[in-house]
């Protein structure tokens, strides 16, 4: 049997990387993880967003903890196989304070904890919080119900263990943050200090921790080490998350003798093992977590703060624990640990764990106890009756029994299905070839005459009255077409009048009938075809057409401008030229230069801006922005052109000063002065040793075959160039 674990960062982005692209449904992916109990931290969902194949696959049980106030944050999941090894939990709960219940709530005997009264547990320097802070604890106001808010744990009884998936606090950027981090750490204390001491079990706690255990947890270890000028053993004491887990950890929880020591000790310290670390413990470089902005990933910049830590009593259970970092889709890796099939204990005896683990084994000690009767009734079907999971899995949610859940949900699907139909029945009236019109649906019914030839109209759904109808089809029709249109309103106004009169609400369904053809010309037919106007669908398709008119004004007046000054170059008796077409562009330079750039930063923008304005103040011939008409010969034509070319041309990158490579653009996202601002750094990867700037990092703690610390902003970078190609036009001058 595997449990695993692996914070995916976002449920929805999971099935976007390969192979799980390529995978049809949410059950192949838990598949390929290969693994009996599957725990996912950071699954970034609501209730509402969550879609049914993730809640429910086919081969598994799921629970779910959500945040209930912040939406697509936190939340954690577990995954129970429900056939081959039996994996069904026996107890189920959200969180750890018990606080959270179902409707209706647990019973006493569906609680984790049954036997303990520790609902919600005791005052935390009571409990197990122990250490340094235990004084500062009695002072603190405790809201426990805020601490199960955020989704970020879930606890589950498989008869041999009790399984804690959760997924810590990494921010303590404010102080309520911090105080956060600080009582959620002491709370898990806490709650496993109790099943441990007073409820006499055994405990497996998964999950993203955010913090490391050691120096050779974090890639800068040694380096962070070396320059505080700090030990080993300090190096768990220069964070307040790393001391919470060295105290979590056993040292030397090896055997059964240790164990018995660390009982001894004062509550809420070294109780679990870092199972991972034990079948390697001088394994370097064995990280979980990497930021992929920098794609530290390649160079296996990161650090372990992914753990499976389990009671020294589960150890001779254990066969193997390892990391996957081959396996992508997230900024973190998987963790897991194996269980053996089968263990001898004291005496020789065998023990199977499909007879000690879920509630496959719970359910076959109760039919041994039912006689043999019960058991040959069993016996009699081929496949084994699935065992139902607790009452907090997914599969008894209200929204995935089948039952409604709320009045929009019915009201939304009858007025979807009340539109389809109308869809299909307008498309088949809109397809059909009869003469013979369909009315609109109204209050009074629309008298149209038999011997009128009419086309199968078409329903407009208007704010506006026929009249404002009839003027808003003469704006959209131009030149010839708008008389044709005008005749073939008119032609039909007595429909139009009488619609008028039979429709008496605000919002208006027209018929408008299709214009009929002139006999004159046949291109006009083409022209015309099928007036339709179904009005104005959305805000985004108004400010399209506005967007759209007055593109096309500016093209017209761009045509009229080029027309005039061919004609006028036409009576001078000279022939334009091709650069003459384009002149006159002082209005919107910083449009052009922003589109010319292809997608540049607003700062930058400016600082083009600014330039062309310099550039605009010279009056040697050279300028760019010298009109092409004072401009005579060849040479005057090409250095015109030049300039223009210099200007808009996008920003080539530098090279860097260490390794002589191409640097890397990125834009300043960080709100502040700089925000929106381009710059180039090294293009190398970050690695062991790169060059952080000799603030942060001595030069003899440098490793040149990663990045280095060249930094130059982009419109520094174009200053250079434009004064590069001013000084080669000046030598071609001089020339």
């Amino acid at each position: 049997m595997r449990v695993l674990t692996w914070n995916i960062n976002g449920v929805r982005t999971l099935p976007q990387y390969h192979p799980y692209n390529t995978f049809k449904t949410f059950d192949e992916i838990l598949q390929h993880l290969e693994a009996d109990i599957i725990c996912f931290q950071e699954m970034k969902t609501s209730r509402k967003l969550l879609q049914r194949p993730v809640a429910l696959p086919p081969s598994f049980d799921s629970f779910f903890s959500i945040p209930i106030h912040k939406s697509g944050y936190s939340g954690v999941a577990t995954y129970t196989r429900k056939h081959g090894p039996c994996c069904v939990p026996l107890k189920a709960e959200e969180g750890l304070t018990g606080l959270l219940q179902p409707k209706p709530p647990l019973a006493h005997d569906e609680r984790v904890s049954s036997g303990s009264e520790a609902y919600p547990p005791p005052p935390l320097h009571e409990a197990g919080g122990g250490g340094l802070e235990a004084e500062e604890n009695a002072e603190e106001e405790i809201d426990y119900k805020l601490l199960d808010s955020e989704g970020r744990s879930l606890t589950l009884d498989f008869g041999l263990f009790v399984l804690i998936n959760t997924y810590c606090p990494n921010s303590d950027s404010s102080e309520s943050r911090a105080l956060f981090k600080k009582q959620y750490h002491e709370l898990l204390s806490a709650r496993i200090h109790t099943l441990i001491h007073e409820d006499k079990r055994e405990v497996v706690l998964v999950g993203d921790l955010n913090a490391c255990a050691a120096v050779i947890d974090h890639v800068e270890g040694e380096l962070m080490v070396a320059k505080a000028l700090l030990q080993e053993k300090e190096f768990g004491e220069s964070r307040k998350g790393r001391r919470w887990l060295r105290d979590l950890l056993s040292p030397d929880g090896d055997d059964a003798q240790s164990y018995e020591k660390m009982k001894r000790r004062r509550k809420g310290e070294a109780e679990m093992i870092d199972i991972t670390r034990k079948f390697w413990p001088g394994r370097k470089g064995m990280y979980t977590c990497w930021n992929t902005k920098i794609s530290a990933r390649a160079t296996n910049y990161g650090t372990r703060i992914d753990y499976i830590l389990i009671t020294p009593g589960l150890l001779p259970w254990i066969k193997h624990a390892d990391t996957q970092p081959h396996i992508k889709g997230s900024d973190h890796c998987p963790v897991y640990v194996d269980f053996h099939d089968e263990i001898t204990v004291e005496g020789g005896k065998r023990v199977r764990l499909e007879d000690v683990f879920g509630a496959g084994a719970r359910k076959r000690e109760t039919a041994a106890s039912g006689g043999e009767e019960k058991e040959a009734k069993e016996g009699e079907t081929d496949e084994e009756e699935e065992v139902p999971p607790p009452r907090i899995a997914a599969r008894f949610w209200e929204e995935f029994s089948g039952r409604q859940t709320s009045l929009q949900q019915f009201f939304g699907a009858g007025a979807k299905k009340k539109k389809e139909k109308a869809d299909s029945s307008s498309t088949s009236t809109s397809t059909s070839g009869s003469a013979t019109p369909t009315p609109a649906p109204s209050a009074t019914p629309t008298a149209v005459p038999a011997d009128t030839p009419t086309p199968a109209p078409t329903i407009l759904e208007v704010p506006a009255p026929p009249t404002m109808m009839h003027g808003q089809e003469e704006e959209s029709i131009s030149g010839s077409q708008a008389s044709v249109a005008n005749d073939e309103i008119a032609a039909s106004s007595s429909i139009s009048a009488v619609t008028s009169r039979t429709t008496t609400s605000t919002k208006r369904k027209l018929t408008a009938p299709e214009p009929v053809a002139s006999s004159s010309s046949g291109s006009k037919k083409a022209k015309m075809g099928k007036v339709e106007k179904k009005g104005q669908q959305s805000i985004a398709s108004f400010f399209g057409k506005s967007a759209q008119g007055k593109s096309g004004l500016s093209s017209k007046l761009a045509s009229s401008s080029t027309s005039k000054s061919s004609s006028k170059a036409v009576r001078n008796g000279s022939t334009p030229k091709a650069e003459d077409e384009v002149v006159d562009v002082d209005v919107d330079m910083d449009i052009d230069v922003g589109t010319e750039r292809g997608g540049s930063s607003e700062v930058d923008l400016d600082e083009d801006y600014k330039l062309a304005l310099q550039l605009s103040q010279q009056q040697d011939d050279d300028s760019p922005f010298v009109s092409s008409r004072t401009t005579k010969g060849k040479d005057g034509n090409s250095s015109s052109k030049d300039a223009w070319t210099t200007l808009l041309a996008p920003t080539p990158a530098p090279r860097c000063r260490v390794h002589n490579e191409v640097a890397k653009e990125f834009t300043v996202n960080k709100p502040g002065v700089n925000k929106g601002k381009r710059f180039f750094i090294c293009s190398r990867p970050i690695g062991p040793g790169y060059d952080m700037g000799k603030s942060e990092r001595p030069r003899e703690q440098v490793d040149p075959q990663y990045k280095c610390d060249f930094f130059k902003w982009s419109s520094d970078v174009r200053k250079e160039m434009m004064a590069a190609s001013s000084a080669v036009k000046g030598k071609k001058g001089k020339q």
